[in-house]
């Protein structure tokens, strides 16, 4: 699993609906910077890597975070 995330440049989670994405945390032990929709939860972030966008924002806003 390690080296999934050692291949990955950015996380990125745009979601619906998420409870507490183990994935993001493991995300963020890994170091990786994360984009993730702003209906995920605040409970997962650690770090300063997390960084939100909202799902209704143009797709142009997402690329400007990535």
């Amino acid at each position: 699993m390690i080296e999934l995330y050692q291949a990955m440049d950015v996380f990125f989670l745009p979601s619906l609906f998420e409870g507490l994405p183990v994935t993001g945390i493991e995300a963020q032990a890994m170091g990786l910077p994360m984009v993730v929709s702003d209906t995920v939860t605040n409970e997962m972030v650690y770090t300063d890597l997390v960084d939100y966008v909202s799902l209704a924002s143009p797709l142009s806003a997402w690329s400007d975070h990535l």
